[in-house]
C-alpha cells in the first residue's frame, strides 16, 4: 500500500508518495548547518530524543528539480 501527502506550497498543490510514517510528532526545525545550507532540496533539520538527525525535505524545491529533469529528459529523447 502507497501513502500519498497532499502537499500545499507557494500556492501549488501537489501529491508526495511515501512508504511509511515514521512518527507523528511537534518538532522545532533547525535551519541546515553551513556546509549544507546550498543543498535546497532540505529547508532545515530536527534532532530527535535520541540525538539522530533527521533532513526536512522542501517540497517546492523537489517539484521544480523533478520538472527540470523531465524536461532534460524529453530534449534529450527528442534529439536521439
Amino acid at each position: 500500500p502507497e501513502n500519498i501527502a497532499v502537499v500545499y506550497s507557494n500556492d501549488k498543490l501537489f501529491a508526495v508518495s511515501f512508504d511509511s510514517i515514521y512518527s507523528i510528532e511537534d518538532v522545532v526545525i533547525k535551519p541546515m548547518p553551513g556546509q549544507l545550507r546550498d543543498v535546497h532540496v532540505f529547508s532545515g533539520i530536527i534532532i530527535l530524543g535520541e540525538g539522530s538527525i533527521v533532513p526536512i525535505l522542501e517540497p517546492e524545491e523537489i517539484l521544480t528539480i523533478s520538472k527540470l529533469q523531465l524536461e532534460d529528459d524529453l530534449i534529450i529523447k527528442q534529439n536521439l
